[in-house]
């Protein structure tokens, strides 16, 4: 029966404060009871951690792990060790300043078909102001990509909208290196070894405001801020599909990215994999493509 699903939402905290009562709230009053709150803080100097051990005492589904180094390790290992800790059949993300429609878990589980297939669920989302105020919803057109040649160049799997099972969990630890972005690492290897599951509903609000540690701008946008973009695809992504080729050596996919983003193959060269690979660009990549290789 799905009623014995066991979940574990996985919560990462830090400086998160001025929304966590909310977002923890929304949690703890799913409507899919069989579900456990793993809390990890990552050294907050704010009263982030008052707030989790006044639910942690009040609730005995809310797990809190020890920070026993005190120190900041960054989201991405903050991640990986609530992964490590995590004991469920499927397992969901949860940013610290969001809010979950009661019944989003529920929405999962009733998508969750097979727990021998490594899989991801994800879904749309709200995007809202720091008030809840709905602005636009996050994707769109998810639902018409499938497979890894059309996750290459695109960035569409939002962390905090994911479920992946047990199955998924086993394959994803330990991280390898390179790992800049967990939902990007979750995404691709889900393609590479399994299936992703889209829902093309919205099941919670992503709230943006001016402490977001990551927003609802594409991938793309978020790191051109911090890198000067003169490729068609993005350097920190490169150097982590790279160090993925290594982990899964006998993906074609794979080889095909690392000689498109080569330095030494010509642009025809290149155009002609993407198409014989049905590998999708969006216009701007392909410009980039053309103009810069």
């Amino acid at each position: 029966m799905k009623e014995d699903i066991s979940v574990n939402v996985l919560l990462p905290t830090y400086n998160g404060d001025l929304f966590l009562k909310d977002q923890i709230e929304s949690i703890l009053n799913q409507t899919y009871k069989n579900i456990k709150l793993l809390i990890r803080d990552d050294g907050s100097s704010d009263k982030t951690l008052e707030i989790v051990k006044y639910f942690q005492s009040r609730d005995p589904r809310v797990v809190v792990l020890e920070n026993k180094e005190g120190n900041n390790n960054g989201l991405v290992k903050s991640i990986e060790k609530l992964l490590n800790f995590s004991d469920a059949d499927v397992i969901f993300f949860s940013d610290q300043d969001d809010y979950w429609l009661e019944n989003k878990i529920q929405i999962f589980i009733d998508n969750y078909t097979n727990s021998e297939i490594p899989t991801l669920i994800h879904s749309n989302c709200y995007v809202t102001d720091d008030k809840l105020n709905i602005q636009y919803q996050f994707l769109n057109e998810v639902s018409n990509k499938k497979g890894l040649e059309d996750s290459l160049f695109h960035y569409f799997v939002q962390g905090a909208s994911v479920m992946i099972n047990n199955k998924l969990k086993e394959i994803l630890l330990p991280f390898p290196d390179n790992v800049y972005i967990h939902d990007r690492y979750f995404h691709i290897v889900s393609e590479i070894v399994g299936q992703r599951i889209y829902i093309d509903s919205s099941t919670m609000y992503y709230r943006q405001h001016g402490g977001n540690l990551i927003g609802s701008q594409s991938i793309f946008k978020k790191i051109k801020k911090n890198f000067k973009i003169k490729k068609f695809y993005l350097y920190k992504d490169k150097v982590f599909l790279q160090t993925l080729s290594k982990k899964f050596p006998n993906n074609e996919l794979l080889k095909i990215y690392n000689i498109l983003t080569s330095d030494t193959v010509s642009r025809i060269e290149k155009i002609k994999l993407l198409k014989k690979y049905k590998i999708s660009l969006r216009l701007k990549e392909m410009l980039l493509l053309l103009i810069k290789n």
